[in-house]
């Protein structure tokens, strides 16, 4: 019978964890968290759905007529048995409402990729509709699966903001992926080399910094110049990016760049309309240009510059 008693127990821990390892807000304490205080959050989470339950299922399950006999010692087994029935199906229900929550978070971010992919099971399965499905009920259903997926894509995002809540750096890197203000980061490395483009992957949350990567499609790299500090762009890679977006080269390649998170010195947005304002046509004290690219001409880099978007990536 003290099995049973504790068994409820570790029901609600079990039954906590899983809430925090899928619930947006909690799963990245989760990760962070050492052992005491994961067990702490588990069993805060798996209480605060256990306690509802139980209340309900007390008011439910729960007879005292049954528990009524006229020898005292009957009366209190039959009511510890009771009790006990009712600590176990408030245990097994808060475990069933812990399932759904991991599955219904699942099954939204696990949607969104698949429909973000390019998948060719995707493809099998618009045509398969398209055949079996005629008239308004293929429109329908069309539009159906057009709002799941903007819902989805819409807690994907959601989940992602809760998840690097007050990390400004993560933050950023989020802003870039979904396009945000101006989409691009510039990072700084400890060789003073320096990668300017759109965050296609960010560090696994779990992970330590020294472990840590970050990938990220350049639109434009350089250095930093030695004695000043300042910025030069030597390498444009816009047109290549452009090319392959449209089908017309490099369509077996990848641009994406993978970077160590211990390696990055500092990371900030990259606003390119200040920077075609304001230095662009700029030379530094060094006496070199600030954009000095060896490829194409100076002129249509330029206007690379000024015209290029960012297609949104989600990772």
């Amino acid at each position: 019978m003290t099995g049973i008693k504790f068994l409820p127990v570790l029901v609600i821990l079990v039954s906590g964890y899983i809430t925090c390892k899928s619930t947006p807000s909690l799963k990245r304490s989760a990760i962070k968290s050492n052992g005491q205080q994961l067990t702490l959050n588990s069993a805060i989470a798996g209480l605060i759905i256990f306690m509802p339950v139980y209340l309900f299922c007390f008011w439910w399950v729960y007879d005292p007529a049954l528990v009524q006999s006229n020898d005292p010692a009957l009366v209190q087994d039959k009511k510890e048995s009771a009790e006990s029935l009712v600590s176990l199906t408030s245990a097994a229900i808060t475990f069933v409402v812990a399932i759904s929550i991991f599955v219904f978070n699942k099954a939204l971010l696990a949607y969104n990729e698949f429909m973000m992919s390019d998948s060719p099971v995707k493809s099998r399965v618009a045509k398969v509709s398209q055949n079996k499905l005629q008239g308004c009920l293929y429109q329908t259903a069309y539009l159906v699966v057009q709002k799941l997926h903007w819902y989805s894509y819409l807690y994907t995002v959601y989940s992602a903001r809760q998840m690097i809540k007050d990390d400004h750096i993560e933050e950023l890197f989020l802003n870039s992926m979904l396009q945000v203000q101006s989409g691009l980061c510039m990072f700084v490395m400890e060789s003073q080399k320096v990668v300017i483009g759109n965050v296609a992957a960010m560090p696994d949350p779990a992970s330590a910094k020294t472990e840590s990567y970050v990938r990220v499609l350049p639109y434009f790299t350089g250095h930093l110049c030695d004695d000043h500090l300042q910025l030069h762009i030597t390498t444009d890679y816009t047109h290549h990016i452009d090319a392959q977006r449209n089908g017309e080269a490099h369509q077996n390649y990848s641009f994406d760049v993978v970077l160590p998170s211990s390696r990055i010195t500092y990371v900030r947005e990259f606003d390119r309309d200040f920077f075609k304002e304001s230095f662009i046509n700029k030379s530094c004290p060094c006496g070199h240009k600030v954009y000095n690219t060896r490829s194409g001409d100076r002129a249509e880099s330029s206007v690379r510059l000024r015209g290029f978007r960012a297609k949104c990536r989600v990772s």
